[in-house]
């Protein structure tokens, strides 16, 4: 089995260049809030961030926190808004006329973004309100849930079912090392340049990013349509041709196995956008973290986590030979083991085995994607990409919003029973997964990828 790399290296400069400048972006808004829009000193307002330990500067935070989160709030409201609705109409789009115009087009719109941010973020004094401006050009196009839409239909497209496992985890794999690397490095950045000077070098990663694809990465869809490219790409019937993709009757319980999946990759987001969206400001207010500890221990978990990625594959799929249904149940069950250690922690270190403890799920994608690509042929995966993407990105607005309103409710009282939403979760997610197993044992006639080679 060889493995050639194309499409890998946009994938890792992509979510590097993301990372890279996302946190920084969080301290412009927040830096920019307080010195433009709420006119507090400048030099109070840069200890916004820093591992400060006065009063005074904790104070102002919580007077800065609720304005800043007003532009964090419209910032998800745009990307939400536009990222369903443009994968539901690009990936089956992509289906008959090319992965790669797609492609360029999110690389395209998120290079656009990144120089805008730039120019914006290197004007003085300049209101953080305009960095909604640079949001534009990518959501229109999808954003990067269009791109990752298009990536994931690409490595379905040039693989076989022996090798997708692994492309799958390389993708999944590329994706964490990109973001540790970004998120490591893009505070001594911030210190070394300046905003424009760290928002510069993530637009030079996008544009090389795009550059690749238009030189190096070929086209994987055989037989590409030329006629009415436009036309059908703002047609209602690719809305509701998605749809019917979905819920029409398959045979044997091939329906059925793919919905389920769906649901199970639905709440995976859930879960894991949740509890990331509240997780520094849990272990801040109980442990006393600052932002160097909390990267510090990202670090530690992406780094186990991309060896624990490594260990399934190599042990569960290649030795063991073990089904995508029975890895991801065990999977599961090690991210139960690990929200529990983490809801029970009272020292650091015990944060630290839990969050190692979920080295297992980061198979929990690939593997879900892997087998989804096996119920659905591979003239429909860009319409199921498509799906999966838009419920994903539903999943993690719900994610955000239910994880703090709890967290906030039970703050005083209870502050880690987000914890144990989690667990309540992973075990509905268990139920659906039971169900995919006994279908399959029916399904191993199954006529796009017959279970019983696997």
């Amino acid at each position: 089995m060889t493995l050639k790399i194309n499409i890998e290296l946009p994938v890792f400069l992509l979510f590097f260049s993301l990372n890279f400048s996302d946190l920084i972006t969080k301290n412009f808004v927040i830096y920019s809030t307080c010195y433009i829009t709420l006119k507090y000193n400048q030099s109070d307002c840069a200890l916004l961030g820093i591992n400060y330990t006065d009063n005074a500067t904790a104070l102002l935070e919580q007077k800065v926190q609720p304005h800043a989160a007003v532009i964090f709030t419209c910032f998800g409201i745009i990307q939400v808004f536009f990222a369903p609705i443009m994968c539901f109409l690009l990936g089956p789009w992509s289906d008959k006329y090319g992965r790669k115009p797609v492609l360029i087009a999110t690389l395209g719109g998120l290079m656009i973004s990144s120089v805008l941010r730039t120019v914006i973020t290197a004007i003085p004094n300049i209101s953080p309100w305009y960095l909604l401006i640079g949001l534009l050009p990518s959501c229109i196009v999808g954003g990067l849930p269009a791109a990752i839409t298009v990536v994931l239909c690409y490595i379905v497209d040039v693989t076989d079912e022996q090798e997708r496992v692994v492309k799958m985890y390389i993708f999944e794999g590329l994706i964490a090392i990109g973001t540790i690397i970004g998120s490591l490095t893009c505070s001594e950045a911030l210190i070394t340049l300046s905003y424009a000077g760290v928002f510069g070098i993530s637009t030079l990663c996008v544009v090389v990013a795009l550059l690749y694809v238009i030189l190096f990465v070929p086209e994987s869809v055989q037989h590409v349509h030329t006629e009415g490219k436009l036309r059908s790409l703002f047609c209602l019937t690719t809305f509701t041709s998605t749809v019917k993709t979905i819920i029409k009757r398959r045979e044997n319980y091939s329906r059925g196995i793919l919905i389920g999946i769906l649901a199970i990759m639905t709440f995976s987001i859930f879960i894991l956008l949740g509890e990331g969206e509240i997780l520094f400001l849990y272990l801040r207010e109980i442990f006393g973290w600052n932002m160097q500890l909390y990267t510090f221990y990202n670090s530690i978990v992406g780094v186990v986590q991309i060896f624990g990625g490594i260990l399934s594959v190599c042990l569960f799929r290649k030795v063991m030979r073990l089904k995508e249904t029975t890895v991801i149940g065990v999977s599961f069950v090690f991210c139960m083991m690990a929200t529990l250690m983490l809801a029970l922690a009272r020292e650091d270190w015990q944060i630290y085995v839990g969050g190692t403890l979920k080295f297992m799920g980061v198979a929990i994608s690939p593997m879900a994607r892997s087998l989804l690509s096996k119920v659905v042929p591979s003239e429909e995966t860009g319409k199921v990409f498509s799906m999966l993407t838009a419920l994903e990105t539903v999943g993690a607005l719900l994610g955000n919003t239910i994880y703090t309103a709890i967290y906030k409710a039970t703050l005083d009282l209870f502050p880690s029973a987000f914890f144990f939403v989690s667990i309540g979760v992973d075990v509905i997610i268990l139920v659906i997964l039971s169900v995919i197993i006994v279908l399959r044992r029916y399904d191993s006639q199954a006529t796009y990828a017959p279970i019983a080679k696997e």
